[in-house]
Parts: C-alpha cells; sequence; structure tokens
C-alpha cells in the first residue's frame, strides 16, 4: 500500500466488533471487517527516509532478445563488474569488523579468518548456481571451527577406500572446543589447486589438512551436495490429464531409444535416455516405455526386472521382489480379478510403502482392461483450495489399513494427505487405498480452536464424536469427487510389450473390468491363445524412493557433466 506524504494524520480503525475466528475467517458474518480494515496508519510523526540502495544498472540487450543469442554492451559489462566489486570488497568489509584477516583471494573469492571460524565468501558450487536465482550465487558464509574440524577431508578422517568419515561430530568438537586456529591455518596449493591449510591438535601430536577451494564453496551451501537439484531440478509438476498429454514430452519412450546393444539382448542403457525417464517418472510420478521385449517371463530374467536392477535393488515384499498380476480363481487380492479395480495405491498397511511401482505388460488378449491414473497432489491441490477445512481433516486424521489374508497379518496406519503439498520435498505422500481399509475404529477426540475474546486469548472445544466422524467422512468424500474429476483421469489400455512406472505414494492407478474374449471374438481379432497361459498378464515389482533418486542424481552428474 502506498502512502502519500501528508502532514495531516489519517487513521482508520474499525468498530469494535466480535472476536476474529482466523482459522475460518471465510465464515465470519458479514459484520466482521476483514483483516486489513483493523491495520492503523499513522502519518502525524516525522517519515523516516531510508538510505538509498546502489541499484544495478538497468540491462539493455544488444541484439534481438527473440535470437538465439543477445550480449551486453561493454558500458553495462563494466558496470555490472564494477557492482560485483563492490559488492566483494563490501564483503571484505564485513569481515575486517568482524576482527578477521585475510588468508587467500581470487578475482570471484576469498577466504578469510575470523575469532572461532572461517569466513568464506564467493560463488555457490556450480552444480547449486543453476538452481538458484542471481542474488543468491554469491554469498559470504561462516564455518565454525568445530564444523571445518568435522570437515576434514585427509586420509585419517576420511577413509581413503570406504570414504567414510572416521570420527565423529562430538570427536571433532572435543578437540576444537577451545582452539583459535589463529597461525594453525594459512594459505596453501597443491597440485595447481588453491585452498588453506590447517593443522589440527590430537591427542599424540597434530596433524595437517588441505581444505581446496572447492570444498570450502561446498561447506558455504546450505544443502549438502546435489541437494539444490533433488530441491530444484526434481521439482514435481501437478497435472490434469490434458497437461500431462501436452507438456510431460518424456511421457513415453521407446525401448530401442533407451537400449544401446540388440533389442533382444542384455540392457545396454543409454544414459541420456535413462535420466530423461527416470525424471519424468519423478516430476510427473508416470513415465511409459513402449517395446520392452515380453519372451522372458520368469520371476528372474524378466526383462522389466533387467530395467530395475539397472536403477539399483529391488525392494522384496511378501509378494516377492516381482510378482505376477493374473486373473485366478479364488483371489487372495482384488487386483487378481477381472474386476473393476479402483483408484488405489499398493501395501498401505506397511510401515513405509514401496515408494515406486513398474507394471510390464506380457500378455493382453481380453477384451477391456484399461488402466487409468490420477495425480492425487493435484486432487489434494484442488480440495485445498476449495475446502481447507476437510484439508485439514485429512491432513491430522489417520486410517488404518490391513491385509489379513493367505497366512498373513498386516496393519498400519497413516494421514490420508501431507502436512503441505511442497512440490520439491521428495518424501510428500498421500495415501489412499480404499479396497484395504480396516474395519473403522472409534474415532480420537478431536477438539476445535475456539476464540477468547478481545484479550487475544483462546481455547479448545470438545467435538461431538459423531459430529467428528460425519465431518470426516464428508471429508473423504469431498476428496474422493476430486480424485473423480473426469480432467485428472489419463487413460489408455497397455499393449504388449508397454510398462508403466509410477510414484505409488503420488499416482493412484486403477484397472477397467476386462473378460476374455470368444471365440468370434478370437478369430475375427485373429489373437493366439497359448492354453494354460494368462489372457491378460502384467509382472510387476517395487523400488523405494531412495534407490531411483540415487540413480537419477548420479546419472546427472554423468550426463550434465559431459555435455556442459
Amino acid at each position: 500500500m502506498r502512502v502519500l506524504a501528508s502532514r495531516l494524520a489519517l487513521r482508520r480503525v474499525a468498530a469494535p466488533t466480535a472476536p476474529l475466528d482466523l482459522r475460518h475467517s471465510s465464515n465470519a458474518p458479514a459484520s466482521q471487517p476483514a483483516l486489513d480494515s483493523v491495520l492503523t496508519v499513522d502519518l502525524g510523526t516525522p517519515k523516516r527516509t531510508a538510505p538509498k540502495k546502489k541499484k544495478t544498472p538497468p540491462v539493455t540487450l544488444a541484439a534481438n532478445p527473440l535470437a538465439n543469442t543477445f550480449s551486453l554492451s561493454a558500458a553495462e559489462a563494466k558496470a555490472l563488474a564494477q557492482d560485483d566489486v563492490m559488492h566483494h570488497e563490501r564483503a571484505k568489509d564485513r569481515v575486517r569488523e568482524r576482527g578477521g584477516k585475510l588468508l587467500l583471494e581470487t578475482p570471484e573469492d576469498f577466504v578469510a579468518i575470523e575469532p572461532g571460524a572461517l569466513a568464506y565468501w564467493g560463488p555457490l558450487a556450480e552444480a547449486d548456481a543453476k538452481y538458484e536465482t542471481e542474488a543468491q550465487k554469491t554469498r559470504l558464509t561462516r564455518i565454525s571451527t568445530a564444523r571445518l574440524r568435522d570437515a576434514c577431508p585427509c586420509p585419517k578422517c576420511i577413509h581413503p577406500s570406504t570414504r567414510q568419515k572416521t570420527h565423529t561430530s562430538g570427536e571433532a568438537f572435543r578437540e576444537v572446543r577451545n582452539y583459535e586456529l589463529g597461525d594453525k591455518i594459512k594459505a596453501a596449493e597443491q597440485d595447481g589447486v588453491k585452498g588453506v591449510e590447517v593443522t589440527w591438535p590430537e591427542l599424540e601430536g597434530e596433524h595437517r589438512a588441505f581444505y581446496p577451494v572447492s570444498l570450502l564453496r561446498r561447506l558455504a551451501s546450505p544443502l549438502p551436495r546435489g541437494g539444490p537439484f533433488q530441491r530444484n531440478g526434481l521439482k514435481r509438476q501437478l497435472w490434469t490429464a490434458g497437461e500431462l498429454e501436452s507438456q510431460a514430452k518424456n511421457l513415453w519412450t521407446d525401448y530401442k531409444d533407451l537400449q544401446a546393444g540388440s533389442i533382444d539382448g542384455p540392457l545396454q542403457p543409454r544414459p541420456e535416455v535413462f535420466l530423461r525417464i527416470l525424471e519424468q517418472l519423478q516430476v510427473y510420478g508416470l513415465a511409459v516405455i513402449r517395446g520392452i521385449p515380453t519372451s522372458k517371463t520368469g520371476n528372474k530374467d524378466a526383462s522389466i526386472r533387467e530395467f530395475a536392477e539397472a536403477i539399483g535393488p529391488l525392494r522384496n515384499t511378501f509378494y516377492g521382489e516381482t510378482w505376477n498380476v493374473q486373473s485366478v480363481a479364488d483371489s487372495k487380492n482384488v487386483a487378481y480379478t477381472s474386476l473393476n479395480l479402483g483408484l488405489h495405491m499398493d501395501l498401505c498397511y506397511y510401515q513405509l510403502p514401496p515408494r515406486f511401482q513398474f507394471l510390464h505388460c506380457l500378455r493382453n488378449r481380453v477384451i477391456g482392461g484399461a488402466s487409468y491414473f490420477v495425480d492425487s497432489f493435484q486432487a489434494a491441490a484442488n480440495l485445498q483450495q476449495s475446502n481447507p477445512e476437510a484439508y485439514a481433516l485429512l491432513q491430522n486424521q489417520r486410517i488404518t489399513y490391513e491385509y489379513d489374508n493367505d497366512g498373513h497379518y498386516m496393519t498400519d496406519s497413516h494421514p490420508v494427505l501431507p502436512g503441505n503439498l511442497h512440490s520439491s520435498q521428495l518424501r510428500t505422500a498421500v495415501f489412499w487405498s480404499p479396497p484395504f481399509q480396516a474395519p473403522p475404529s472409534k474415532m480420537p477426540r478431536i477438539t476445535r480452536f475456539v476464540g477468547g475474546g478481545g484479550g487475544g486469548g483462546g481455547g479448545e472445544k470438545s467435538v461431538d464424536p459423531v459430529e467428528a466422524e460425519n465431518a470426516f467422512y464428508d471429508a473423504l468424500s469431498l476428496f474422493q469427487e476430486k480424485l473423480d474429476d473426469p480432467a485428472l483421469r489419463y487413460e489408455f489400455t497397455m499393449q504388449e510389450g508397454d510398462a508403466v512406472l509410477f510414484d505409488n505414494n503420488r499416482v493412484l492407478h486403477a484397472r477397467t473390468a476386462f473378460r476374455d474374449k470368444t471365440d468370434e471374438e478370437v478369430a475375427r481379432d485373429q489373437t493366439v491363445i497359448t492354453p494354460g497361459e494368462p489372457t491378460r498378464w502384467l509382472k510387476g515389482l517395487y523400488l523405494d524412493g531412495s534407490t531411483v533418486w540415487d540413480r537419477i542424481s548420479v546419472l546427472n552428474d554423468q550426463v550434465r557433466g559431459r555435455l556442459a
């Protein structure tokens, strides 16, 4: 809100009203003012003028901005460089004000020693900087003596073979609790690499460690190596069916584009294509590969297993490392029937359900059986926008799931919706599996916040159990309506050789009912029916999230490093 200078005092104060209910302001009576109506603006006092900050000169493009390349004029480049120099000098002034002294300086960074800390000013690690704004790419960071000691890279502290620490953080702190670096740190160079050398105390003598500038740059980052890429490079994109088809360029991939060798030979994945598939899986939660060979159908030699193991180890469950989805008599799981199978997630009765699921279509010689998928994060976002109270109920109330069959009893409970829907949080999860809900037990006592009057106090009021249960079931119904929105439903019929990969804690999957073909339909379609073989047959497996995220990060380093 812009306020014009005036000698007049302007005051806008609402008349006294009932206390504001901040949680349910949308339900407030019409007489209740909006929050901004109780703000007070007083212009009767002298106005302080904030010091003007130096602004970077506006950039004027020296070429058509619609062209493939453009350049800065010489004057603009000089002005920007001067601003960088001033920023560099201001950072050094701050260090001097704290009693620090310079150890090492290059055109783009410097290292200084301060009482109890090392100061580093410079750009973020290159991998981090790709995902930060210009203003965040250069920063002044103080590294405590304890953290510097804990990060010691010498062979005594990092085992050369295992690359693992040989000390604890507590041990590192005790060694340097009252240790001043002072003259124990100096600028150094090893094999042409600049850095600092530190002499650390030990119970028996001392040891020296070289810290290259690249390591100090890493220690200046607020995230671990790979963190910015996982946080921003793999940020999830919510979708409707139309958006998925139009925006997800790598939704469908041909196996022949992935396989560097012969189609029927051992898998030799092309790293660039492999990375695109896994990034598609992470960002959109759904990816499809066409044309994977179907001749190998065993649990040990299946082609989908070979592909998954190129990512990492499989997640074993009581179904095995791989399993078959077939229509069988006396099925122990609704998936193993020909019935309609509604939207659900797998293994919600596990304490930690597998994050990713792969299904490879080996045979599809039936009528019906279309697969469809829904982005539960998009549905949750729609619910949060239209009815935040219902979202809050599903966020706070847990549902119990169980599997009680075939010699197994497994049960666990989860909230339906996450505390937040931040798309950059890898472990954000939704839990929704109606077929495996346990018989509903009595809900715990629910309280509702009640305002406490003008004094600002407040309290809690118990909600009638029946009212609470009805509210919870209403919230479940509202969420299901969002899930059933036709705009969110991406549907297709899997062909033999298709493999669908999806995020089991995000993308709900389902299947329409199917039936075997009649003799007339078999003859008409020239369908080959093999006696004793299922007419609809999927081979499935699970992978944990950490396994997939590990492979994505490694492939990103491999591919983007080579192509840069």
